[in-house]
């Protein structure tokens, strides 16, 4: 069963999910709304802004998705 990420159209609420049918309504659990949008997940951790420059480079993107000159 995948988890999917949503933003909330009513609150601005961010929140994962569990998904077992893609007939499944997915609501809001802050407001309760059905007006959700599916968020792109992005896998791993983020480089946090402090240390982004340290990282691998001065973009702060690892040496197997840089894609900087």
């Amino acid at each position: 069963m995948p988890i999917f990420e949503y933003l909330c159209r009513g609150c601005n609420a961010q929140f994962e999910t569990i998904v077992r049918s893609p007939r499944e309504k997915i609501i809001c659990p802050k407001c309760q709304s059905n007006a959700v949008d599916k968020q792109l997940s992005v896998f791993g951790s983020p480089v946090p802004a402090k240390d982004a420059g340290t990282a691998a480079g001065s973009c702060g993107c690892t040496p197997q998705t840089c894609g900087c000159p």
